[in-house]
């Protein structure tokens, strides 16, 4: 890894870990703080994926589906390593919270080839490890060719909008996709502000307005969105309760008894219509009568 270069001085705290885990791949106009957070705006700007990743948990509880639990549950790790990257400033903090923005995708791209039927629903599990386990290897890759390995997201994100148009003109679906095109405008706003942050422009280390921390806004709405177009998606969860009919209030009882004396007086009504139409319309019943005699046959004579 030494294509790149120590953010850190000597003396900081996570000089060592950085020589450790890796030098990151790109810097960022904010100066180098020597002090337990390397880039404080930066890292407080991360916290928007956790505010946004919360407010996605707030719909689990209409819908709990496994995808969208899982969803929500990468969402804050990738909150977590992203602060966790621009406090240490390492590649590995740098991988783990790129792919973690790459399985979000990863989500939605399993998703919509289960909607066009191309893959059945216990495949998803296997591809997500697979395409994660491939995601780190070409990102490693990248880095050691002096590459960017988080050019990998905007691909994914890009096949995935691909995609969906693919299955909306086959299927003919009728699906809201305005959210999910929103969510790819405001990804690519908020790569390309990271992108001028990386090349220094109208840079201002010492400012509290970075265009680093104003794409991590930008993309923290982008996957806000991404999460309620994979919503529409999925069903509503059943909601069960177990009454106790014995400790209802006086009112409730008297109103559950007077439900089932309707019941038991439709009922009845309905048998009396029942025996009145056969009144109306009796039926006679017709018997036939069939006897054979065997010794009928052996008196007549034979032509």
């Amino acid at each position: 890894m030494s294509y790149y270069f120590n953010p850190h001085g000597h003396q900081c705290p996570w000089y060592a870990y950085t020589e450790l885990l890796g030098y990151p791949s790109s810097s960022r106009c904010e100066e180098i703080a020597c002090y337990l957070m390397s880039e404080p705006v930066n890292t407080v700007s991360s916290f928007a994926f956790l505010i946004v990743a919360f407010i996605c948990s707030s719909f689990l509880l209409k819908k709990d589906h496994p995808d969208l639990k899982l969803f929500v549950n990468i969402f804050v790790l990738a909150a977590i390593f992203t602060a966790g990257f621009h406090l240490m400033n390492n590649f590995i903090m740098q991988l783990l919270a790129h792919g973690s923005f790459f399985i979000l995708i990863m989500i939605g791209l399993v998703k919509s080839f289960i909607r066009w039927g191309k893959i059945s629903y216990t495949e998803r599990t296997p591809i997500l490890l697979t395409s994660g386990f491939v995601y780190l290897l070409l990102s490693f890759l990248l880095y050691k060719k002096f590459a960017h390995p988080e050019i990998l997201v905007p691909l994914i994100f890009t096949l995935y909008i691909l995609l969906e148009l693919k299955i909306k003109k086959t299927n003919d679906e009728n699906e809201n996709t305005g959210t999910c095109f929103l969510s790819y405008f405001l990804f690519l706003l908020g790569s390309l502000a990271i992108y001028l942050d990386q090349q220094k422009f109208n840079c201002d280390p010492q400012s509290y307005f970075q265009l680093h921390a104003f794409g991590h806004i930008l993309l923290a709405f982008a996957f806000g969105l991404f999460f309620y177009h994979l919503y529409q998606f999925y069903p509503y969860k059943e909601i069960k309760a177990d009454i106790d009919f014995d400790h209802l209030p006086a009112q409730d009882q008297e109103t559950i008894e007077e439900i089932n004396q309707a019941e038991e007086d439709f009922v009845q009504i309905s048998l009396a219509e029942d025996e009145l139409e056969q009144d109306e319309n009796p039926e006679d019943d017709v018997q036939i009568e069939f006897s054979f005699d065997p010794d009928e046959d052996k008196d007549k004579p034979e032509k």
